[in-house]
């Protein structure tokens, strides 16, 4: 990523929902980065993976209250949606332009993962998912630099899950990506890297994550068990049940970082993963 064009991407698609951003949500892997860089961290010590896609999680409906709709505004910008459920949009495909709009998954399990309609917005779709609820109770909005107006640059504020609400998703989650198919499996390491990154970016990110997650836990029976559960996905692959997982983190953790060996890697992973799962099991009671 050295030619920023991933960042460039990203701003490109905040700048032009810019008016819908007060009532969606930022997550993906675009929050560990988010916050590095705009978090108001004194100091952070790791390095953090980067993604093309931006993910957005949306509720339904959403009124246009007098905006222009979320996909008339993509198509003016020069997204196109994926296929006919118009849940994912690209753009521009050498930039890695991709927005893929997310709901919480209510009703029975057939519903899950079969993109469905946004209310009060034509032509837009959402795909409904598992433990997105936790990131959009628990909030925070960053300044983000993204447009030009009036010849300077422009800040728009971005919402993006509290860091202890992210890791409750991403704890919860990384099983249940396509096993078996290589996208799925990379996806799936991809989710353990982003929770190691932000459990080495130093002490101040980590008494964080420990705030929100005591806070999370206080606020809802519900979001309790959410904890819970997040814990216990997260002991099961380092207890083994998951360790290949694990083992691929590892080896995408090697690739990134050059000074490290696989050995070495995986001795990281597990540590940091360890010390998350001890937080988030002791925020669980």
């Amino acid at each position: 990523m050295d030619d920023g064009r991933e960042e460039r991407a990203f701003a490109r698609v905040i700048w032009e929902l810019r008016a819908y951003l007060p009532e969606v949500v930022v997550i993906g892997g675009w929050v560990p980065y988010l916050y590095r860089q705009y978090g108001g961290f004194r100091r952070w010590a790791a390095s953090v993976s980067f993604t093309a896609d931006v993910d957005i999680l949306i509720e339904r409906p959403v009124p246009a209250d007098g905006r222009r709709p979320i996909a008339e505004i993509l198509s003016g910008a020069g997204f196109e949606p994926h296929d006919a459920s118009a849940a994912v949009w690209i753009g521009d495909v050498a930039r890695g332009e991709k927005v893929e709009f997310l709901v919480p998954h209510m009703g029975t399990a057939r519903g899950l993962g079969r993109p469905v309609a946004v209310g009060d917005q034509r032509h837009l779709g959402a795909i409904p998912l598992q433990h997105l609820r936790v990131m959009r109770r628990h909030t925070t909005t960053l300044a983000v630099p993204a447009g030009l107006a009036s010849g300077r640059l422009a800040e728009v504020q971005v919402t993006v899950p509290r860091l202890g609400a992210y890791v409750v998703n991403k704890a919860s989650t990384f099983t249940h990506r396509g096993s078996g198919a290589a996208e799925g499996n990379a996806k799936r390491a991809k989710d353990l890297l982003y929770l190691r990154d932000l459990m080495a970016a130093g002490e101040e990110v980590a008494t964080r994550i420990e705030a929100d997650l005591a806070e999370i836990s206080a606020s809802h029976r519900e979001t309790r068990s959410d904890v819970g559960y997040a814990a216990s996905q997260l002991e099961l692959a380092l207890r083994g049940a998951a360790s290949r997982t694990v083992d691929e983190a590892a080896e995408a953790l090697a690739e990134r970082e050059r000074t490290l060996g696989t050995a070495a890697a995986r001795a990281d992973l597990q540590g940091h993963l360890t010390d998350l799962a001890e937080m988030l099991r002791a925020n669980s009671r």
